[in-house]
C-alpha cells in the first residue's frame, strides 16, 4: 500500500483545502511544512510527495498558460500525488502530474487518503479529516494547514486588476 505513496494527508472539501505538516526524511520526522501553495496564475496546489517532485509540479502549474503544455508535465514512476485548484475546478494528478477532472464533493491524497475519505464521508470538514487521519497514520501530523481556496482565487484575479483585498490570511497552521 505506502510502495511509492506520498506520507502526508491532504484533503479538499466545501472550498477547503486542508493539509497536515509532517516531512519526513526517511523514518525520521522533521520540521514541517506548507504543502498547499497559492500559484502566481491564481490556482491553488497541494503536493504530497518527494519535495523535489513538488518543486518541479509548483513550476509547472505556476505556468500561466500550463494547460496548453500538457504533453510537457514532468513524469515520475511514483512519489507524488496533488489536489489542484484551477479557476473554480477540482483536480487529482497521480504520478504523471496530468490532472485529472474530480467530479466529487471532496478529494483527498496521500497515505492517509483511505481515512479521510472515510471521515469526510460521514460529513467532517477537509481539516477534520486530516486530524482523522492524524490518529491513524503515522506519516500524517495534527499540525494542519487550512487555506480558503475561494479567497486565494479571489486576491489573484484583484491582483491581476491592480487591486488589493482586505482579508485575514488566508492560510493559517492549526494546533
Amino acid at each position: 500500500r505506502f510502495k511509492g505513496c506520498p506520507l502526508t494527508t491532504i484533503a479538499f472539501r466545501d472550498g477547503i483545502l486542508a493539509a497536515d505538516t509532517q516531512i519526513n526524511i526517511g523514518n525520521i520526522k522533521v520540521a514541517g511544512a506548507s504543502k498547499i501553495v497559492a500559484l502566481p496564475n491564481g490556482d491553488v496546489l497541494a503536493c504530497a510527495g518527494h519535495l523535489d517532485k513538488v518543486a518541479l509540479a509548483q513550476a509547472f502549474f505556476g505556468q500561466k498558460n500550463w494547460k496548453d503544455k500538457i504533453d510537457e508535465a514532468p513524469i515520475w514512476e511514483d512519489g507524488f500525488e496533488a489536489i489542484l485548484v484551477s479557476k473554480g475546478k477540482l483536480y487529482y494528478c497521480t504520478r504523471n502530474c496530468v490532472p485529472y477532472s474530480v467530479e466529487h464533493p471532496f478529494l483527498s491524497v496521500g497515505s492517509g487518503t483511505d481515512i479521510a475519505m472515510a471521515g469526510m464521508y460521514t460529513g467532517l470538514s477537509a481539516y477534520d479529516a486530516v486530524m482523522l487521519a492524524s490518529e491513524l497514520d503515522i506519516y500524517t501530523n495534527n499540525k494542519v494547514q487550512v487555506v480558503n481556496v475561494q479567497d486565494i482565487q479571489k486576491e489573484a484575479v484583484a491582483k491581476r486588476a491592480g487591486r488589493t483585498i482586505n482579508r485575514k490570511a488566508a492560510s493559517k497552521a492549526i494546533n
